[in-house]
């Protein structure tokens, strides 16, 4: 079964899970460009909380295709996320280059493209109005974990970086079985917390709204902790 095949029969499994309320408009996640992520040594797969919103009165929208097309304007629109999330792409792919060493955004165009170079999925797959509570997150991801499992392994990131839901993950002991059986020890660096287990890192961050991190240190922890751990990174490209 090829790629577009498999993600419409998993999205449709997602849909029929789907009972905490709200349920008005349906976000699809997943990778964002398949021909770019094929294509990759290393493929960070970043996994947030749930979108906020109505979806602008649609019972479906794609983030991934927001991130694909319109990069530039994503970033424009939410520059406390995704300007960061480009920033932290653009020095994977290119090196591991210095923050300090980037071009500025709003001045070439590529440190948003790089955003097609991710993949994204969220704990909860409907919008909701409001921020996310963490009782509210942790029935999302007991709804939801072994679909998240199926994304994940489907996708085969070698890098995932959870925005403030790395925790969730680590505490399911289903998700430690099939995933972290035999774990490193954890090491921190700076903002962020990670781990490595069977060829892939695990990341543990902010979410990158949060305010108290600048997008300069928010950026440098979590490129540097790849960069310093990337021999223990499993580098072959994906099957998929």
């Amino acid at each position: 079964m090829d790629y577009q095949k498999q993600s419409q029969e998993l999205d449709a499994r997602i849909r029929s899970i789907q009972k905490i309320e709200p349920l008005n408009c349906y976000v699809r996640d997943g990778i964002v460009n398949i021909e770019s992520w094929r294509k990759q040594n290393i493929r960070p797969l970043f996994i947030g909380k749930e979108a906020h919103g109505d979806g602008d009165g649609e019972s479906t929208w794609s983030i991934t295709n927001w991130l694909n097309k319109y990069p530039s304007d994503v970033c424009r629109d939410s520059p406390r996320s995704w300007q960061k999330t480009a920033y932290t792409s653009h020095g994977l792919q290119n090196g591991f280059m210095d923050y300090d060493d980037m071009p500025w955004i709003r001045d070439d165009s590529r440190v948003a493209e790089a955003l097609r170079n991710i993949a994204f999925i969220n704990i909860g797959k409907y919008a909701a109005e409001t921020t996310t509570p963490f009782s509210r997150l942790n029935k999302l991801y007991t709804q939801n974990k072994h679909i998240i499992h199926e994304q994940i392994t489907m996708y085969q990131p070698n890098v995932i970086v959870g925005w403030g839901t790395m925790g969730l993950l680590e505490s399911d002991p289903d998700f430690m079985t099939r995933f972290a059986s035999i774990r490193s020890q954890a090491i921190k660096h700076n903002a962020v917390n990670s781990w490595i287990s069977d060829g892939k890192l695990f990341i543990s961050a902010y979410h990158p709204s949060y305010f108290s991190i600048s997008p300069e240190r928010y950026v440098k922890s979590i490129v540097e902790t790849v960069k310093n751990q990337i021999d223990k990174i499993d580098l072959s490209l994906p099957s998929l």
